[in-house]
């Protein structure tokens, strides 16, 4: 019996149970999940049917694992091309039936679901609570200094010896929360340590290390992206993660009023590595990165002031190609490359292709040899410094505002 599961990003779930007169719907809302789970435990050797992806992991994870029913996924992409793109806005019973006529149908583009599924999913948890505790917990320790060091200027010495410094100097908030980041990231390790995507990015002696892809920002990119076969193309990845623009530095911008259709939970680990961690190591990637900087500072060598429209409708003057705007695209092109790099080596995986024959036969050798060597060889990083440092001593106007804009998506 097949059975087509439907969530609802408010963690209720839909199930539709293929009768002898079509699908039949069974709707539970998010505190009736063991209930669910009792009614499909109640049906005749069910087969779960689902998404590759999307709001309804958590509860085919749990399903599975506390029922192992078969339970098969199929990429959004996959099931739009066999069933003509009517799951785009169609209601939950069309839906419900079109996964179900569609495993009848090509039964090959579902995949099933196993046990690296369950730590890509917890890796994506950990790494997002990890992330989050280390946002509150520095935004906190910035105030902490703060109250110290205003405190400390008023009070001079007797300040030693108040309990205002016994607080502030050693805050336990802060020493929890550092705990808790540790905690996290060995759940991660542990977790990341069962992916082989993740030690192929890392570790591989022949394939170039992506150095800075801790675990914190190596679980969250991992963990978001989920399986890469719900992504058909790199463009579709990088739509995804917010990087819709591709190598050409630019950024989507969300309007108000509008629906953003990446995440941001992708976004936010490949924009801290590509702006915090890229330039830490010594390994191919500062050298792309380098070398798209350079490409921006040789393209765009003066400040440009262009008119755009406010959210109002009002005109403003706003600066573009500043040296911090040309620097955030050079980043935001590295991270662009990398999504595009591990779309590939990831789907390579997926295919059961040879990691390293792979990547000899592909075009990621001669680009990053064209990046090293350009950087390394033939003097782009002297170009560089020259451009960089010639650029500090521009004033642009102060009251004009700079179109890079904040664009760490967070």
């Amino acid at each position: 019996m097949l059975v087509a599961v439907e969530p609802s990003i408010k963690r209720s779930v839909t199930i539709g149970v293929q009768r002898p007169r079509g699908v039949e719907l069974h709707e539970f809302k998010a505190k009736q999940l063991t209930e669910a789970i009792d009614f499909i435990n109640s049906l005749e050797s069910p087969t779960i049917l689902g998404y590759l992806g999307g709001p309804g992991q958590y509860f085919l994870i749990r399903l599975r694992q506390e029922c192992a029913h078969p339970t098969y996924r199929v990429p959004f992409h996959a099931l739009n091309e066999h069933m003509g793109d009517a799951a785009v806005g169609a209601d939950v019973q069309t839906r419900t039936e079109m996964l179900v006529d569609c495993f009848m149908q090509a039964p090959e583009v579902f995949y099933e679901m196993g046990e690296l599924d369950f730590d890509i999913f917890y890796a994506r948890e950990f790494a997002r609570a990890r992330l989050a505790v280390q946002d509150h917990r520095k935004r906190a320790q910035l105030q902490y200094m703060a109250a110290e060091r205003d405190l400390e200027l008023a009070l001079g010495i007797a300040y030693q010896a108040s309990k205002a410094r016994k607080i502030l100097s050693n805050p336990g908030m802060i020493s929890g929360a550092k705990a808790d980041e540790k905690a996290l990231e060995a759940q991660i390790v542990k977790c990341l340590g069962r992916i082989v995507i993740y030690d192929l990015l890392r570790n591989h002696p022949v394939l170039p290390q992506v150095k800075g892809l801790g675990p914190a920002l190596g679980g969250g990119i991992i963990g978001e992206i989920l399986d890469i076969r719900r992504f058909s193309t790199p463009q579709q990845l990088r739509a995804y993660a917010r990087y819709t623009q591709g190598r050409e530095g630019g950024i989507p911008r969300r309007r108000r009023g509008e629906v953003a259709n990446w995440s941001d939970k992708l976004h936010r680990p490949v924009w801290l590595w590509s702006t915090d961690q890229v330039t830490r190591y010594d390994h191919v990637w500062r050298d792309v990165y380098r070398s798209f900087k350079l490409d921006e500072f040789l393209t765009h060598p003066e400040i440009e002031v262009v008119v755009r429209q406010d959210a109002q409708g009002r005109d403003k003057k706003v600066r573009r190609f500043t040296a911090g705007h040309l620097n955030r695209r050079a980043q935001r092109r590295v991270g662009s490359a990398l999504l595009e790099y591990v779309h590939a080596l990831w789907w390579a995986v997926a295919r059961g292709d040879d990691p390293v024959a792979w990547y000899q036969a592909s075009e990621w050798p001669a680009f990053f040899a064209q990046h090293t060597s350009r950087i390394n060889d033939e003097g782009g990083l002297e170009q560089l410094n020259a451009l960089v440092a010639a650029r500090k001593g521009e004033t642009p106007d102060d009251e004009l505002e700079d179109e890079s804009g904040d664009d760490s998506g967070i």
